[in-house]
């Protein structure tokens, strides 16, 4: 059976052929002169991108192509075309006597009109014949995961996935029974165990593969130290707090990865919900749920990028102080003026064996003016030990005429006793007695 062939295949053949021989035996400028067709057809292939046609009729357009450009191509009825005269078959005197065959069209002489494009209907590209077929390979990726970049907050996420499962569910049914035109809390929480199932899938497929062909994770997997198992499609951190009284939410929280954009919807959130916490109560909250990797970074990216946490983050004042005291700032005798106060309690050990350890307590005078210090051991609190030690100080440092404390009582029963003991020498009785 003969191959099926469009009849103005060999037309356009002859064009390129003819015309290159016309151009090279009357020396003729192919591109100083227009050339008229009354083939739409070929009118078409000439305009048609050359990779849509098929190898013979691109060779012969290219080849067209070559000798001339394109807007030089004009169309042409075939009435008013003399070559089609031949083509069709005529009389010798009917041609020699026709005045198409020896000058053309009658408006061609016009050299106004010489140039006009003939009025057709072109044919559009897809219509023609000769075409290459048009092969298209249509891959379809099931990329669900844009989903997450077009939502900035959890709460909001959580209940676009939601609506979003619950359309799908209806689809898969085809069930008229209408639900209740809210989300129920198990809905919310079948859509934040998708949301992670997906974020976990992304950022650890290998441990996810191991876990399914029930083999150990690599050693160098950053859940390695995290005794990690997975349970609901979800990969959980282990532990040894199996058998203590916790939930089982904070005794197996959900590993998240680092730097995931849930990850950090999850932790903004619960900020907000703790009314703009600190860093550390940010992360003891979210371990309640979640581990996430590297918590302590996030936890402070979190709070130093919440832009009401900056706002609101008071400064510190340095407060203004009061002048020193006198005694502090003016040149004296060392220990003069003498500041006390008691340190402690510390353990002392005794030297022989079999004692037990005695607390003891160590009493400091410093010197206003040196800023010295002197150091004694007393057994006790009592008034009595601050005495003995007062004593000690000044049979080394000499009297002081001032000695300044914070009023404990153990300083205020000294200053009775010592007070108390000085009257009874200023007295008449006394000095009678001297």
């Amino acid at each position: 059976m003969a191959q099926h062939t469009t009849k103005d295949k060999p037309f356009i053949s002859e064009i390129g052929f003819g015309f290159k021989s016309l151009a090279s035996a009357w020396e003729v400028n192919c591109r100083e002169c227009y050339l008229w067709t009354d083939s739409t057809i070929v009118l078409g292939w000439l305009n048609a991108q050359a990779v849509r046609l098929k190898v013979y009729v691109a060779n012969r357009v290219a080849q067209i192509l070559e000798l001339t450009d394109l807007k030089q191509w004009r169309y042409i009825s075939t009435e008013e075309n003399p070559a089609d005269m031949i083509s069709r078959g005529i009389s010798a005197r009917f041609l020699s006597n026709s005045e198409l065959w020896w000058n053309g069209p009658k408006w061609l002489s016009d050299s106004d009109n010489a140039s006009i494009q003939g009025a057709y209907s072109p044919i559009e590209e897809y219509n023609l014949p000769e075409q290459r077929p048009l092969q298209l390979s249509l891959v379809i990726v099931a990329n669900i995961d844009k989903i997450f970049q077009h939502y900035s907050q959890w709460n909001r996420l959580r209940k676009g996935v939601a609506w979003l499962r619950r359309f799908v569910e209806f689809l898969r049914s085809k069930s008229l029974v209408s639900k209740t035109k809210y989300l129920t809390l198990a809905e919310l929480k079948k859509a934040e165990h998708w949301i992670l199932v997906r974020v976990q899938a992304k950022a650890f497929p290998e441990e996810i593969s191991a876990y399914k062909a029930n083999k150990d994770i690599s050693p160098r997997s950053k859940l390695k130290s995290l005794a990690p198992f997975m349970r609901n499609g979800l990969i959980l951190v282990g532990g040894r707090l199996s058998n203590s009284d916790p939930t089982e939410e904070q005794k197996y929280p959900i590993v998240l990865p680092y730097q995931h954009k849930i990850t950090k919807l999850i932790f903004t959130h619960v900020h907000h919900e703790l009314l703009h916490c600190g860093p550390q109560l940010l992360l003891s909250a979210i371990r309640q749920v979640y581990w996430p990797l590297k918590g302590c970074l996030l936890a402070r990216y979190t709070v130093h990028r919440c832009i009401p946490c900056v706002h609101a983050k008071p400064k510190f004042q340095i407060p203004l102080m009061a002048p020193l005291p006198q005694q502090r700032v003016q040149c004296s005798r060392p220990s003069s003026i003498t500041g006390v106060d008691f340190a402690g309690p510390v353990m002392t050990r005794s030297g022989s064996r079999g004692r037990v350890n005695k607390k003891a307590w160590i009493s400091l005078f410093i010197c206003f003016a040196t800023k010295a210090v002197h150091i004694e051991v007393v057994e006790d609190l009592t008034s009595q030990s601050f005495i003995a030690a007062l004593r000690r100080f000044m049979a080394r440092r000499g009297k002081p005429k001032e000695v300044w404390s914070d009023n404990g009582t153990n300083f205020v029963g000294a200053r009775k006793e010592l007070t108390t003991y000085l009257k009874s020498i200023e007295s008449g009785s006394v000095e009678e007695g001297i």
